[in-house]
């Protein structure tokens, strides 16, 4: 029986389900840094990413640039778990109290692959369902005055082959299982419980388009494919 009754309550966090992210930023010296990250949404072709001012990747959003957002899937709570125990920041740049462990080579430690993006100038990562590749637009000291709101511009989206419908070029829901981060827990994502109306007006949108222009999002994604294979995965 569902029950209207309520609590006043205050949580450590408010991580509701929150998609995991793989952040990989570039610091001036050149140094690839990967952490870990839950604050991030979307509107448009803009992500807004929040992230702590002492912190390696807030270094380097804040300095401009390029930046990957990778999601991880549902196997990956592993990887996200051991970056997060570290630190790309030099103990001699580090002010924090508590210090994580300083390693500047975090795809070694977690044995996760680079994969060279098509505009950016940081590595995306295999293992990630979903890569964003996205360039810095600005980044605003939040009024705490602990973390920076920084805004990026969406260049590319990568997705694994089985993601997307061959036929159609549709990305399917139902296969998509990322890895969830709720008051720091990691979870599995549901099952599908409904389809919106604008999910359905947006396909017939996407398919009287393609009937006029005579170009079907198949081919565009048989052209997105081979720009993609053209980059090797390499390690770091």
């Amino acid at each position: 029986m569902t029950t209207t009754d309520t609590i006043e309550t205050r949580p450590d966090v408010l991580y509701l389900g929150n998609p995991v992210l793989f952040v990989t930023t570039r610091s001036p010296e050149g140094q690839v840094n990967l952490a870990p990250f839950s604050s991030m949404w979307t509107l448009g072709d803009t992500m807004v990413l929040g992230v702590s001012c002492g912190s390696r990747t807030g270094m380097n959003l804040a300095a401009g640039g390029d930046v990957v957002v990778n999601v991880a899937g549902e196997s990956l709570w592993p990887a996200a778990e051991a970056m997060a125990e570290s630190t790309g920041l030099h103990p001699d740049l580090d002010t924090r109290a508590v210090r994580p462990d300083y390693d500047p080579d975090k795809f070694a430690t977690t044995g996760l692959t680079e994969v060279p993006s098509l505009d950016v100038d940081v590595p995306r990562i295999a293992e990630c369902p979903m890569q964003i590749e996205g360039r810095v637009l600005r980044e605003t000291r939040a009024q705490a005055g602990h973390f920076w709101i920084v805004e990026a511009k969406v260049l590319h989206v990568h997705v694994h082959s089985e993601l997307v419908d061959p036929e159609t070029a549709r990305f399917l829901p139902e296969q998509w299982r990322p890895l969830l981060y709720t008051f720091r827990h990691y979870r599995a994502a549901s099952r599908t419980l409904a389809v919106s109306k604008r999910a359905r007006l947006a396909a017939q949108s996407r398919s009287s388009a393609n009937t006029v222009s005579g170009s079907s999002d198949r081919d565009q994604l048989r052209s997105h494919s081979q720009m993609t294979r053209a980059g090797m995965p390499r390690r770091a």
